[in-house]
């Protein structure tokens, strides 16, 4: 969940293809997909490959640095919640608990993704065409890199900062107050309007940041979600850039 808002938009300002991306998901139309598509995409992505990655690497640090900002002058600040160098054991905990809860994120996406719903099919079109052409041609290591940025930028603001000042301190006897399930439930409802390509995908990324959330309020270990996210990004980037415009000769046709 790498920011695909402003990919979107770093994609339209470079004139990716014949046709300028949308800005948002309500003003998303689709165009077709044809062979003369596909080679502008081609070389669009061999010339401006690293100054997609440089981008997408830029905004990720700018919303961490922003979430650490605003940390500092009001509040709460996001390193609390991260083990220092010296705490090897709750470094290895939360790379080995945010490793595990990486699994279920993927099984329950790859899952919805075999549903047929027009709402899944419009979400995978997305994807399909106006992703992964993106990361197509980024290197093994662009995307790991892209996906660790991800994890951990947007993991500071949107749960070391922005959930962490709508729970306030956390009861660890009692931590699941009502207090506490708003502020998790409106952190991950704000991440998923950060991630809404489409409405199905606001639902998802809800989703997804809700769990992420929860995670951080059982363990107080920021390192966890952040494992978890990143993790799950690395999966997800690497299916997206083996898809093939191809693929879509697999979908029922659209009236």
């Amino acid at each position: 969940m790498s920011g695909p808002k402003a990919i979107k938009a770093v994609a339209a300002d470079h004139s990716f293809g014949p046709r300028s991306m949308c800005a948002t998901s309500a003003a998303c139309s689709i165009e077709p997909f044809d062979k003369a598509n596909t080679k502008l995409t081609s070389q669009y992505s061999q010339r401006d490959s690293n100054s997609l990655f440089t981008t997408v690497i830029s905004f990720e640090l700018a919303v961490g640095f922003g979430g650490l900002i605003l940390g500092l002058l009001i509040g709460p600040e996001a390193r609390l919640y991260v083990p220092q160098l010296s705490e090897t054991k709750l470094i290895g905990q939360g790379l080995l608990w945010g490793t595990v809860a990486a699994i279920p994120m993927t099984l329950v996406a790859l899952a919805l993704s075999t549903l047929p719903l027009e709402s899944i099919r419009a979400l995978h079109r997305v994807a399909l065409r106006q992703l992964s052409p993106l990361f197509a041609q980024f290197t093994g290591v662009q995307l790991v890199l892209c996906a660790v940025a991800a994890g951990v930028c947007e993991e500071i603001f949107f749960r070391g900062w922005l959930q962490c000042l709508m729970t306030g301190p956390i009861d660890s006897n009692a931590p699941w107050q009502p207090h506490v399930i708003l502020g998790v439930v409106i952190a991950g409802l704000v991440f998923g309007i950060c991630h809404a390509l489409t409405p199905m995908y606001f639902v998802l990324a809800s989703l997804a940041g809700t769990f992420l959330g929860v995670l951080l309020v059982e363990s107080s270990n920021l390192l966890i979600p952040i494992t978890a996210h990143a993790v799950y990004d690395i999966i997800m980037l690497i299916r997206l850039r083996r898809m093939k415009p191809d693929d879509l000769l697999s979908e029922p046709n659209q009236s």
